[in-house]
């Protein structure tokens, strides 16, 4: 085996007899034959170079020198068989024998027992960088260490690992178990079901095997064909086809169903409602088992508990806690109303300090029925900026464009339930532009009730007003 060279040229000392010389003198020059030959094929003016890089370290056989030490006849040579020794002996600075033995048979030059001063059996110097003491074969390369190197056995143990644990993702392959995301992105094209993935020791992201997706710290999972994005949104759900976007939206939903919470703490309380749409932060905030109330701004239907509720823009419907078929479409419309049934307002204030309980009341305009102080009235029907709005009474009909008493608004009514006890008054001239003419009621052809104008009558002038009888 060749170690390497104390020198780049070899020294030689002659060591055998004159008469050894002759005997082997055919084999001389069958050696010269092939050193020449060697020369000829070598780049570098016969220099063997770096024969012992695979050691880190520069070795190299000068043939020119052996050839030179032959031909001088000062190289003792001996040995015996096919294997021929041409050189050995000591060159004063190792105890080693130094041989360079020809192999006539293969045609094979083995020089052996060589020392170098720059490597010993104990670490491999190179030539710049660390100096390497050690041939690992620690499959977890726990050394962590810069003198040792691992075999490719233990690369690939390593490897085997990392790939079976997904510390690290590349995108190619599948999340097959609980991993803490840090500060990875997740970009595989699958992930398996019933999973947690974790950011900063909680809980982020939950694949349930319901076909459910969860995204946010604060989750516990186990919801059904739903989405939750944002700090514990649904975080105790088992609910069916819930979607909650943003923190604390249905917070607390259990078993509720098919709900739609988008903003911060949207059906915050919703435990078992149904078919809640809350968009909105704080919207439908209390609302614990109603159902099919749909909510659009911040505060809208806040307090609500009941059912079958519409309230569109901030605060309307806010206070709102029980009666059904409510809809308020306006900032801060029916505001103060606790309770009522079958009310309608549209326009920002309308009913604004409608109390509980107001039932079967139409406002609509801006503040239209807005009211003076808290007030309880029903069936009021109210239409025109500020309408009746002073007028805190039941049963008023109020059509304007201005905030007018009974006198003043163009149109104003009194609802009863006896038909003689109804009032309508026309604040304003009434014109009848198509109407029945004749000299007589039945020349006009005007039935009973039926309102008729004279034209050629025997005895009242033209355009007097008649009801038929």
């Amino acid at each position: 085996m060749l170690n390497s060279f104390a020198r780049p040229g070899l020294s030689i000392e002659s060591m055998t007899s004159e008469e050894t010389n002759r005997h082997f003198s055919g084999l001389i020059n069958e050696v010269k034959k092939e050193v020449e030959e060697i020369q000829r094929k070598l780049v570098g003016g016969g220099v063997i170079v770096n024969y012992g890089k695979r050691l880190g370290v520069d070795v190299s056989i000068n043939l020119s020198e052996i050839v030179k030490k032959i031909n001088g006849s000062t190289t003792a040579l001996g040995g015996q068989s096919a294997n021929y020794v041409l050189f050995g002996g000591s060159d004063g600075t190792s105890t080693q024998d130094k041989d360079l033995s020809w192999d006539n048979t293969d045609k094979i030059l083995t020089a052996k027992n060589f020392v170098s001063e720059s490597v010993d059996s104990d670490e491999l110097v190179l030539s710049a960088g660390a100096t390497i003491n050690e041939i690992s074969t620690d499959g977890t390369l726990s050394g962590d260490s810069d003198t040792a190197v691992p075999t490719e056995k233990a690369v690939k143990t390593y490897m085997d690992v990392v790939e079976a644990t997904a510390v690290l993702i590349d995108g190619t392959r599948e999340l097959t178990a609980n991993w803490d995301a840090g500060s990875y992105r997740i970009t595989s094209n699958s992930i398996d079901t019933n999973t947690y993935y974790y950011m900063g020791g909680n809980k982020a992201i939950n694949i349930d095997g319901t076909d459910s997706i969860s995204i946010g710290t604060g989750i516990l999972g186990g919801a059904a064909y739903s989405t939750h994005i944002g700090i514990n949104s649904g975080r105790i759900s088992i609910g069916l086809y819930n979607v909650g976007i943003s923190a604390n939206s249905l917070y607390n939903v259990y078993n509720g169903a098919y709900n739609v919470a988008i903003a911060g703490a949207a059906l915050y309380s919703l435990v078992s409602g149904v078919y809640n749409i809350a968009i909105g932060t704080t919207s439908q905030y209390f609302n614990v088992s109603g159902g099919y109330n749909t909510s659009i701004g911040t505060n809208a239907l806040r307090n609500v508990l009941s059912s079958y509720n519409t309230g569109i823009c901030l605060s309307a419907l806010q206070n709102l806690q029980y009666g059904t078929n409510n809809t308020g479409i306006g900032i801060n419309v029916f505001y103060s109303l606790g309770i009522g049934y079958y009310n309608v307002g549209i326009g920002d204030a309308a009913g604004y300090y409608l109390s509980t309980t107001s039932d079967r009341n139409t406002l609509i305009g801006y503040a239209a029925g807005l009211g003076t102080t808290s007030y309880v009235a029903s069936g009021m029907i109210k239409i025109g900026y500020y309408a009746g709005a002073n007028d805190n009474n039941s049963n008023r009909l109020y059509i304007h464009n201005a905030n007018s008493g009974n006198t003043g608004a163009l149109i104003y009514g009194e609802f009863n339930t006896t038909v003689a006890s109804q009032l309508l008054r026309i604040n304003g001239v009434l014109e009848l532009p198509i109407i029945k003419t004749g000299a007589t009621q039945a020349s006009a052809g005007a039935t009973v009730n039926e309102i008729w104008k004279t034209s050629g009558h025997a005895t009242l002038p033209d355009n007097v007003v008649l009801c038929g009888v």
